[in-house]
């Protein structure tokens, strides 16, 4: 693991050492506190810089998920009163990939972990497979153009229920360089029926490490975006 010092971090995201800071103590930005010193994760912090850039606010959940509903062919109403959902649908349409991306990025909040092998075989009757787990799927693996990943040893999915209970009974170990990506969904929000859906898939292949299922990814919610 490579750690940045506070000032490298924000000297790269263009942000103060204030910020950096403000990130790593509320535990926004994978960090390990030495002394009274903050070091920042390099790979952690890459990811962050790969988002899109942009101003203004990210999404809320319920916004973020009612956007996917749309372009999965929902009509959003379950999650937003209708002239919401007027506004949003009317937002989209200006949308590329990566603004859709960093807007909807709370739609769920990622952590990352190292596991056993045995942890990752209860992770997978545990979590909804999206990302690089749901490309096991031949058919979903060919609408994004990769060839299905079969006993790989990354695990990527969702949780409806209760993390901290999930990351003791497993012993998850808390890693920004894991192999399990874990998106736990805010409790009064209830997504299920678009877990695992061509959407959510695309935007979580966007914060793929791997250069080619980010590409697929935008590739995709490019797609879903221009058909609104």
């Amino acid at each position: 693991m490579t750690l940045l010092t506070v000032g490298e971090a924000a000297e790269r995201l263009g942000v103060s050492d204030r910020h950096v800071r403000r990130l790593a103590e509320e535990g926004d930005m994978p960090a390990r506190r030495l002394g009274e010193s903050w070091f920042i994760d390099e790979r952690a912090l890459t990811r962050r810089v790969r988002r899109a850039p942009g101003t203004g606010r990210t999404w809320a959940p319920q916004t973020a998920w009612a956007a996917v509903d749309l372009l999965t062919g929902g009509n959003g109403r379950a999650l937003l009163d209708q002239p919401r959902i007027s506004r949003l649908r009317s937002r989209l349409r200006t949308l590329t990939a990566p603004e859709m991306h960093r807007l909807a990025e709370n739609r769920a909040q990622p952590h990352r972990f190292h596991a056993s092998p045995r942890a990752r075989v209860k992770l997978a009757d545990v979590l909804v497979a999206s990302g690089v787990s749901a490309l096991e799927q031949q058919d979903l693996a060919r609408r994004f153009g990769l060839a299905p990943v079969e006993g790989s040893q990354r695990v990527e999915g969702y949780l409806l229920g209760d993390f901290e209970a999930l990351q003791s009974r497993l012993r998850l170990d808390p890693s920004a360089e894991g192999e399990v990506v874990i998106r736990h969904v805010p409790v009064h929000v209830d997504p299920s029926a678009l877990l695992g859906t061509e959407t959510v898939v695309a935007l979580d292949l966007m914060d793929s490490d791997d250069v080619r299922e980010r590409a697929a990814g935008r590739e995709v919610l490019d797609r879903l975006l221009h058909r609104v």
